[in-house]
């Protein structure tokens, strides 16, 4: 796990670092201390989102936010959430079906409620972002205002001001559109 996570952050060979993983992965145990398996998953999930091993990522941070809620580690079980959550919107723009807009929507609605219990203002700002998107007229206006006061990074506050400038263009509103983006530029 140390190998894997040194290579992945020293900005190493990301596939031999899924390499480690998989090779260690018949080590583990459910027996294995829990910040043991805690770490490897998270990583194991980490690496495979990022080498575009998008079904396994998905299967490895369900893995970890089951084994994080058996542990009543909330905010674990919320970060394996969202990583969870990133591949399926990943899925959504790649193939736009309704069914799996609805399930987007309904894990966001989850981990909002999630990130609440631990007090992630990241996590629930960043779940705000995703249904001001999946929503429109007063819901997304509502959503998107609980991601900017949410947010904390310059970055993620620069991506709810570009949502809202979208939504104030779709709902016919150009001049505040425009402010709000121009608000979003001086930001940056």
């Amino acid at each position: 796990v140390l190998r894997a996570s040194h290579l992945r952050f020293r900005g190493g060979d990301m596939q031999r670092a899924y390499s480690v993983l998989s090779d260690a992965q018949d080590t583990l145990r459910p027996e294995s201390p829990y910040p043991l398996q805690r770490d490897f998953l998270e990583e194991l999930a980490n690496i495979s989102f990022e080498i575009g091993r998008f079904a396994e990522a998905r299967a490895w941070y369900a893995r970890l936010a089951d084994l994080a809620a058996a542990r009543g580690e909330l905010r674990t079980e919320a970060n394996a959430r969202y990583g969870a959550l990133r591949i399926l919107i990943e899925e959504l723009k790649e193939t736009p079906r309704a069914d799996l807009r609805r399930e987007v929507g309904d894990q966001a609605r989850a981990l909002l409620e999630l990130a609440g219990q631990v007090q992630h203002r990241e996590l629930a700002g960043r779940a705000h972002l995703i249904l001001g998107h999946l929503s429109s007229g007063i819901e997304s206006q509502t959503h998107l205002d609980h991601c900017l006061a949410n947010m904390i990074t310059v970055t993620d506050r620069i991506a709810c001001l570009q949502a809202m400038s979208r939504l104030k263009r779709r709902e016919g509103h150009p001049e505040e559109a425009l402010q709000t983006l121009q608000a979003a530029l001086t930001l940056t």
